[in-house]
């Protein structure tokens, strides 16, 4: 890191990723999205008013609020990103930031994504502990899981997107001495 302006850029970064990592990005989240979504219909008695607000907030934060939030004060804005959207946000919001802004712009997203990650095995651990005979259609199986292992299920998708994001977009991002979710996942940081 040596950038007199930000240094908190890396001087060892790559300039632009693929677009397959965008391709990579979605083939990981959407489904997370999607089992979460599914988990917490279950729910009893307020299941679908549940359902509706993590659509709104997973679909909203992820496609909206952190591409008018982060994405415009991003070292990566307007090209290929490590998450593939920095293209998607210039070309879709156009609002210009300031890579200095960068670590403020931080905190909204952090929260959206500890909301998109943990809501739904959070919810269905109470719902569970409320109700142990909770138990969620795995409709394409034909066949029913506990709620519990369905909670469990959803923190395994959480690491898998995670493990694949942080291995395909983390090794030469240019903010990733001052990524939370490198923090966050210590664990699955790449060696370099």
């Amino acid at each position: 890191m040596n950038d007199p302006l930000c240094p908190w850029i890396c001087s060892e970064r790559k300039e632009h990723y693929s677009p397959w990592n965008l391709v990579a990005e979605l083939i990981f989240i959407i489904p997370t999205f999607l089992v979460g979504i599914y988990g917490v219909y279950w729910v009893p008695v307020i299941g679908t008013g549940l359902a509706i607000f993590y659509t709104a907030w997973c679909f909203g934060c992820y496609f909206v609020v952190f591409r008018v939030v982060l994405c415009p004060n991003c070292y990566y804005y307007g090209r290929w990103c490590p998450d593939g959207m920095g293209k998607y946000a210039k070309k879709v919001f156009g609002v210009q930031g300031s890579v200095q802004r960068y670590k403020k712009a931080l905190v909204i997203p952090t929260i959206g994504w500890a909301v998109i990650f943990f809501f739904p095995p959070v919810v269905l651990f109470i719902a569970w502990a409320f109700q142990p005979s909770l138990l969620i259609p795995i409709v394409l199986f034909s066949w029913v899981m506990p709620a519990f292992w369905y909670a469990l299920l959803c923190l395994g998708l959480i690491l898998l997107y995670f493990a694949v994001h942080i291995r395909l977009s983390c090794h030469g991002c240019a903010h990733r001495e001052t990524c939370n979710l490198l923090k966050v996942f210590f664990f699955l940081k790449p060696r370099d």
